[in-house]
């Protein structure tokens, strides 16, 4: 990612006539802030999971449709390090003055990072003369005012940024009160050091902003930007104040000030004030002239002269527009004045400080049956099919629309099901063919990112059983949620998920013959640390979770105070925040009196006056492997920098045992009669405790077809995790997880996950087309922490999980296998071989996907179309000569380019039995 050292500032000029009485609001077409949320593909979050399934469809022997899909393959992306630091620039001061340096660190990799910030002068003779020793300091500025916040200098530490997180600061110095003239300059060196790679071959390059200071006799006019709010959603009003003051020896003329109306935002009609003194919108015709549209893109005045240490102030409103995205509005004011009369100095143009507002994204989500109409009301939310014969495939589409204001990926699930017993289930892309995926790694097959006002049609396809006749009768319904997975405010508390019907009112028989089956501690001193020796708080979180504390500061002292916040585990305080390993805590000013919003960022209170209170919010967050604790201790510690004044008080987390078995995934495949069929499961602990102990998880199977041809099902573990089951795997039919050692424990730790194949057998009397499903369930037992399985005397562990494969009888039946290598450098050569093996890779590496067709039957296979989706996150890369097939050819899109993100389709054609094809892609992975 490029790294920048400089900002460039490109300013409109405004024609003035110079009246010291005139401000007006001036209507213009242009505006000079940016928009943030422009649509583009950003690099995915660090440890995203990207990975999908193939799907095929065929005619068999009999000339019957058939489908298969291949096992999946993972890719997890690594983190990338970026950002950039704002702005190189020049101020004026006088002699014994101080001279202040507003600037903007953004993090700009894709995950969160702490960056080094230093502050050093730079050694003559490359300027004239250095600020005042002791003087020179880096002070947080959270509301972007451009005053310090605190006295706490951050010069030498590091800030914590989550990705796309900016931090506002100031560099403060002081220049000598003599023997320096009119012109001699400080040059002032302001660096920010990325930490999360330091030290290796993936460390960024540092940032260097360069600050001149320029000692002047003449006018020096300051100023300063600050907004009334710093975050909100959509419909929040900002008053912005713009504050200027002559801190020079001279009268400054012809002054001129203006400021944009930030893009994504609407002036607020008749809100302007100069010293408080309302102004009209029509403004002084004699200065200015309204052009074009209505719409007021910015405010200006033409104050004319400032005397010294006169100081003037201008107010105005904006509101956030409803559609504006989420993301950071930057706006920044623009001066120009003459410091010392016509005709001798250059006039000076200084720009204001930059004035964050972080625009939070609203969720709501609507799911109906509606490609028009966005409507989330559940009035009509049904999708409804009249009729289906038995053993059809029934395809509902779901329409799930984005209704908030920023991109948003939607977790989908269906329940409710009252749909025939041993109809399989499965949901898919908006195209049809390629199965829904888990982007976001959270377990759940959701939509992908869809943009704000967007829908995204979500697929699902149920295969009813071929031996069901429609008794019970229908109707027969899926119930069908979509829900938020964003971070942000709720439109309602109803607006995080909503729900659609699939229906079906009836299953007609066909005419063939189918075989089938609050205010705590109040108090200074030791005697309000604790609670008796107990914790005041005590907040549960499950592993991974962030408990939020309240924390009031009361300033009881007689003068203004401020304080800086520590955390520890045993109450020593030895000057850093000390948590338990993997441990973090960050502060917050409160955004909200119970911490249910967050405010900006801190590590200080800022100054509290006294007798005041200020209210502020710690955040603890365990790691996602934190093991269950009863009362892990946590000390909050105050401490003021100016008077050494401390309270600490005690509270505690408490990290809850969690026991949780996922397995997947549901499968689909063809056999000849009196084959095999080996379908994968991956199981995984997302628990936080040891699972698997001697029947702890039980693991059998079930076929739907019995008597007279009855089929079986077999389970066996991949022990050396290549993904296939080899001689000796096969040997040794499992039945519980006690077998995995390979974690040096019997069963699986958290955080585990192993492969397992389930190979079902068909009967050799099997017909052609004959369908059977296996039901692949892992039952869990036992009492762990108090955990037993759900459904028992107490139980509230986890429940017991299934899969699904649904295998077909076909004579020339297709079987698809896929795999993966890495290409780091998008130069079309894998790195490694191609197998299963999940990987890691960067933003930016390439992805090579091979989908082998095989034809494991005895007949030949014919109009076979292969189907891979492009996965999310990524784009089609055409390197290497992929696409590719061996026979045949690509189908879609027609004319491969790179940059495409559907779906990609080989025709294969006719492959006989014993014969296979194979197609190969590569994706890259956005950045």
């Amino acid at each position: 990612m490029n790294q920048h050292t400089d900002r460039q500032i490109v300013r409109a000029r405004t024609p003035w006539r110079f009246n010291q009485l005139a401000l007006s609001v001036a209507m213009a077409v242009g505006g000079l802030a940016a928009l943030p949320g422009a649509a583009f593909a950003a690099a995915p979050n660090a440890n995203q999971i990207i990975g999908n399934i193939a799907t095929a469809s065929y005619s068999d022997g009999s000339g019957t449709t058939r489908s298969a899909t291949s096992n999946p393959v993972n890719t997890t992306v690594l983190q990338v390090a970026g950002f950039t630091l704002d702005a190189s620039q020049t101020k004026y001061v006088t002699l014994g003055g101080s001279v202040v340096f507003p600037h903007t660190l953004t993090n700009t990799g894709n995950g969160t990072d702490d960056f080094l910030l230093t502050v050093s002068q730079v050694a003559s003779p490359t300027d004239d003369f250095n600020l005042n020793v002791g003087t020179l300091a880096i002070y947080a500025d959270a509301d972007g005012n451009g005053v310090p916040d605190n006295g706490t200098n951050l010069a030498g530490t590091s800030v914590n940024l989550a990705r796309d997180g900016v931090f506002t600061f100031v560099v403060v110095g002081y220049a000598p009160a003599s023997g320096q003239i009119d012109g001699d300059d400080a040059v002032i060196n302001v660096t920010a050091d990325s930490q999360v790679f330091e030290g290796t071959g993936d460390d960024v390059a540092d940032v260097t902003n360069i600050d001149t200071a320029l000692i002047t006799a003449d006018a020096v006019i300051n100023v300063t930007k600050t907004a009334n709010v710093v975050q909100g959603p959509t419909g929040t009003v900002i008053e912005y104040t713009i504050t200027y003051t002559n801190v020079g020896n001279n009268t400054a003329t012809a002054v001129n000030l203006s400021d944009a109306i930030p893009a994504g935002t609407t002036y607020v009609a008749n809100s302007a004030t100069w010293n408080g003194a309302v102004v009209s919108d029509a403004g002084d015709a004699d200065v200015f002239a309204t052009v074009g549209a209505p719409t007021v893109t910015s405010v200006a005045a033409a104050v004319g002269s400032v005397a010294p240490n006169v100081t003037g102030q201008i107010k105005f409103s904006v509101v956030v527009n409803a559609t504006t995205a989420p993301g950071t509005l930057i706006n920044t004011a623009s001066l120009d004045y003459d410091p010392d009369g016509p005709g001798v100095k250059t006039p000076v143009t200084t720009p204001s400080n930059d004035v964050p507002f972080l625009v939070l994204q609203t969720r709501n989500v609507g799911a109906n049956d509606s490609t028009t109409v966005n409507d989330d009301t559940g009035v009509d939310d049904i999708v409804e099919v009249a009729s289906a014969l038995q053993g059809a495939t029934v395809t509902f589409a779901n329409e799930i629309w984005n209704q908030g204001n920023g991109t948003d990926t939607f977790n989908i699930t269906y329940s409710n099901v009252s749909f025939p017993v041993g109809t399989a289930i499965t949901l898919y892309r908006d195209d049809g063919v390629n199965v829904l995926q888990d982007t976001n790694g959270d377990f759940v097959v959701d939509t992908g990112p869809v943009a704000a006002g967007a829908r995204y049609t979500v697929i699902l396809k149920a295969v009813l059983p071929p031996g069901f006749t429609g008794v019970p009768a229908g109707p027969y319904d899926i119930t069908k949620t979509a829900t938020s997975t964003a971070s942000g405010v709720l439109n309602s508390p109803l607006d995080v998920s909503n729900s659609v019907t699939d229906r079906l009112l009836a299953v007609v028989s066909s005419t063939v013959d189918l075989e089938n089956a609050g205010g705590l501690a109040d108090g200074t001193g030791p005697a309000n640390e604790t609670d008796g020796g107990d914790p005041f708080t005590v907040v549960a979180v499950n592993p991974g979770g962030s408990a939020t504390f309240v924390l009031n500061v009361e300033n009881t002292s007689l003068s203004a105070d401020n304080y800086t916040f520590l955390a520890d585990d045993d109450g020593t305080f030895a000057g850093v925040n000390d948590l338990p390993a993997g441990w973090s805590v960050n502060f917050y000013q409160a955004g909200a009196p119970d911490c249910s919003v967050l405010g900006a960022a801190v590590v200080n209170t800022g100054t509290i006056n006294a007798g005041a209170t200020g209210t502020y919010c710690g955040v603890v967050t365990t790691p996602s492997n934190a093991a269950p604790v009863t009362e892990q201790a946590v000390w909050f510690q105050i401490t003021s920098p100016l008077t050494g004044s401390v309270d600490k008080k005690l509270d505690a987390v408490t990290v809850n045992t969690v026991r949780s078995i996922q397995m997947t995934t549901n499968n689909s495949g063809t056999v000849f009669p009196g084959g095999t069929v080996d379908y994968i499961h991956n199981i995984t602990n997302n628990g936080n405790v040891l699972e698997g102990g001697l029947g702890e998880v039980v693991l059998t199977a079930s076929n739907s077809t019995g008597a007279p041809n009855p089929w079986a099902t077999q389970l066996f573990w991949d022990a050396d995790n290549d993904g296939i089951l080899d001689v000796a795997e096969a040997a040794t039919p499992i039945s519980d997880i006690s077998a995995f050692v390979s974690n040096g424990a019997a069963g699986l730790a958290p955080g585990e996950t192993i492969r397992i194949f389930a190979r079902v057998i068909s009967n050799v009397n099997a017909l052609d087309g004959a369908t059977d499903v296996a039901t692949i369930t892992a039952t869990i037992t036992g009492d762990v922490n108090g955990l037993g399985p759900q459904g028992t005397a107490g139980g509230s562990g986890p429940s017991t999980v299934t899969n699904t494969d649904t295998t077909q009888v076909n004579a020339g039946q297709i079987r698809l296998y896929k795999t993966q290598a890495l290409d780091a450098l998008c130069d079309g050569t894998a790195d490694a071989a191609l197998d299963v093996t999940p990987i890691s890779a960067k933003p930016g590496a390439c992805i090579i996907y091979r989908i082998e067709a095989r034809n494991e039957g005895t007949s030949p296979a014919t109009s076979v179309l292969v189907n891979d989706a492009v996965p999310t996150f990524t784009s089609l890369e055409v390197v290497g000569g992929r696409p590719s097939v061996s026979q045949g050819s690509i189908s879609v899109p027609v004319v491969p380019a790179s940059g495409y993100t559907g779906n990609v389709q080989a025709n294969f054609g006719t492959i006989n039995g014993g014969f296979s094809a194979s197609m190969e892609m590569s994706v890259q992975i956005d950045e």
